[in-house]
């Protein structure tokens, strides 16, 4: 398993897809989890399993849609999960998959906006850039805490 980049989970149930997460992060636990979860309410148990990245479709693509055509900042599909946009500040030293951004803040770093591409896949040697825009996905309380850990202009 040492030349593993990532596992990516799109199982058919999201009992399935906790479970193969408890079993790959316990097989290796420094391979990033990508999870696809079917009901938006299983995410953050997923997550709690190990998954490093667990959204719904319907979450990631009502988000992205309303980035886009509405030009929201701050985007709620779930009352629960929220998907924000902040700046690069305090996060020079990390890489967007670093696990102690979610263990600090209980945010993920799902995208990273430059230029004009958004990006979700980040090579080992990325380094965000000053003028990157990264999208974090959390509830309020986790947004709350990125935003003390990490404070923006």
């Amino acid at each position: 398993m040492e030349n593993i980049q990532a596992v990516i989970l799109a199982l058919n149930t999201d009992s399935t897809t906790l479970f193969a997460t408890v079993i790959f992060k316990d097989l290796a636990p420094d391979v990033p989890v990508i999870a696809r979860v079917n009901r938006a309410e299983n995410v953050e148990r997923i997550c709690a399993a190990g998954a490093d990245f667990a959204l719904s479709i319907s979450q990631v693509s009502g988000q992205l849609l309303a980035w886009r055509l509405l030009g929201k900042e701050s985007v709620a599909v779930d009352p629960e999960l929220r998907v924000i946009k902040v700046s690069t500040r305090g996060l020079e030293k990390y890489h967007p998959s670093h696990a102690d951004i979610r263990v600090k803040t209980g945010c993920t770093v799902v995208a990273v906006e430059r230029g004009e591409e958004l990006l979700v896949e980040f090579a080992p040697a990325f380094r965000f850039q000053p003028e990157d825009a990264v999208y974090i996905c959390g509830g309020a309380e986790a947004a709350q805490r990125y935003y003390d850990i990490f404070p923006q202009e």
